[in-house]
């Protein structure tokens, strides 16, 4: 016993320190921008629900609080996201301890904790993470309430439904998989539900339908607009650039998360052969097909849906793996092919999250992300706030400007009228620059332009830096040289 406590405890602790030594990895996203963003308009008091956004305001919410006492600081945001999959995953393994075997045990955490696609969005402050520990705390308490027929399990389950929704209106896809999944069981095993309809369970449930519409109003008051969030999901959303080939979440599958899909794909053929088939692994099993199935079907597909993919997978390999099989060939095969695949699929969350965490090519986790070019963009600006005399760096933004470029320079003083001349930096985005240089003849000084990739694939962003500034950076230990000189157009261009 205390060796089984001790291989936990050790693998807990190498999951926890992976997560967080991830968390910086990554160069800041535009959706993180967009959250964060979010945060302090709620914190402001001003915060509007936008169905087009197509996410639910409690990450925001939760997001305020962290805005307050953090700043702006990623590391706190991605911190919680971080803490959101880690309780997730020790309220798996506490709730189903007794019901696994010590290899059912380790895989789960192994399969679920090591796998790529859980630590990449958890280092990512979006409703991803929020979402999946919502997912778990609903399915958990509806199987709490199945065991035990106490009516209060049922109405923590619609409650838990209820913020699930709150959180990602793609909560309908996962009601419509469970709801189908349990469909199945009731069929093949011929299941009774009548004895589920009493007079305590509707009691129960009418409850948490009460308190998920007080907190419904609580969050976004009178406005109904999150009801119509699915709808332009399906329609003005399928419009963009997200729109990908059905095979898309199988392709992510097979690259990133071989021993899910492989191993898990084994399991269920051996399953089958060997006649070990339960109603859970059935569940479980059929919950994965058909979730995968709706999102593949659905033409609108972006990669940080993936831990809805792996979660039910992730289930039903750790509940096969717990039978005991008689025939020690079969044992070691499978111990052997797992262990094969858990490696590679370890290699490939090290190569994901911390070699090239912000590899943006067709099949990554990676998507419209910004990279080195945007981190040497905010490298000289903080460079040049630390060599100006100003107590805080003046700039200003020529053009448009968006939730990330708020965020990333909030902390400087900012001007805010259409042209203020001779500050010490100018950030130009979506803007003519040959309009910009025109702009800036009325200042008295001279100014040295750099260009940066923004994020990849997408706009470039110029800054414009006062002469006298970039020359005592140029001397500095934190100096960046610039890949390409132009002399033609005199830009420093930073890739």
């Amino acid at each position: 016993m205390f060796k089984h406590k001790t291989i936990i405890i050790l693998i807990f602790s190498a999951i926890i320190t992976t997560y967080f030594l991830a968390i910086p990895q990554r160069t800041i996203h535009i959706d993180e921008g967009m959250g964060i963003r979010a945060s302090e308009t709620v914190l402001e008091g001003n915060y509007q629900y936008s169905p087009h956004n197509g996410h639910g305001a409690t990450l925001f919410y939760i997001g305020s609080a962290i805005r307050f006492f953090g700043g702006t600081n990623i590391i706190f945001f991605r911190a919680f996201t971080v803490l959101c999959t880690i309780v997730a995953l020790l309220l798996l393994f506490f709730f189903y301890k007794k019901e696994l075997s010590l290899s059912g045990q380790i895989t789960l955490l192994m399969g679920l904790g090591f796998s790529s696609g859980f630590l990449f969005y958890s280092t990512y402050f979006i409703q991803e993470p929020l979402f999946i520990l919502f997912t778990i705390t609903t399915f958990l308490s509806f199987e709490k309430w199945l065991r035990s027929k106490e009516g209060i399990w049922l109405g923590n389950t619609v409650i838990f439904l209820a913020l699930m929704y709150m959180t990602k209106e793609t909560a309908l896809l996962t009601y419509g998989a469970w709801f189908l999944a349990g469909l199945i069981i009731v069929l093949v095993y011929k299941k009774s539900v009548k004895e589920f309809f009493t007079k305590e369970n509707f009691i129960f449930a009418g409850t948490g339908i009460m308190v998920s519409t007080i907190l419904y109003f609580l969050i976004y008051g009178f406005n109904i607009d999150l009801l119509m969030a699915p709808y332009y999901w399906l329609t003005e959303r399928t419009l963009i650039m997200h729109i990908k080939p059905w095979y898309y979440f199988l392709t992510l599958l097979f690259l990133h998360e071989p021993f899910l899909l492989i191993f898990g794909s084994s399991l269920a053929i051996f399953t089958t052969l060997k006649k070990q088939w339960s109603a859970k692994k059935l569940f479980l099993f059929f919950w994965f097909i058909i979730i995968l199935a709706i999102y593949s079907i659905l033409p609108y597909k972006t990669p940080w849906c993936i831990p809805n993919i792996i979660l039910p997978i992730g289930l039903f390999i750790a509940f096969s793996i717990s039978n005991s099989w008689k025939n020690q060939i079969e044992k070691n095969l499978i111990i052997f092919t797992a262990t094969s695949l858990l490696i590679l699929s370890i290699a490939c969350l090290f190569y994901n999250n911390f070699i090239w965490p912000d590899r943006a090519n067709k099949y990554d986790y990676a998507y419209v992300q910004c990279g080195t070019s945007f981190n040497k963009f905010l490298s000289i600006i903080e460079s040049i706030s630390k060599i100006s005399s100003q107590y805080s760096l003046q700039l200003q933004i020529i053009g448009q400007t968006d939730e990330l470029l708020h965020v990333v320079t909030e902390k400087y003083n900012k001007a805010y009228s259409y042209f203020t001349p001779n500050l010490p930096v100018y950030i130009n985005y979506m803007h003519s620059v040959e309009e910009t240089k025109k702009m800036l003849y009325q200042s008295e000084k001279e100014y040295v332009f750099l260009k940066f990739n923004y994020f990849v694939p997408g706009p470039e962003i110029d800054l414009f830096i006062r002469k006298d500034l970039y020359d005592k950076y140029s001397q500095s230990p934190d100096f960046i040289t610039p890949s390409v000189w132009n002399n033609e157009s005199n830009v420093f261009r930073y890739y």
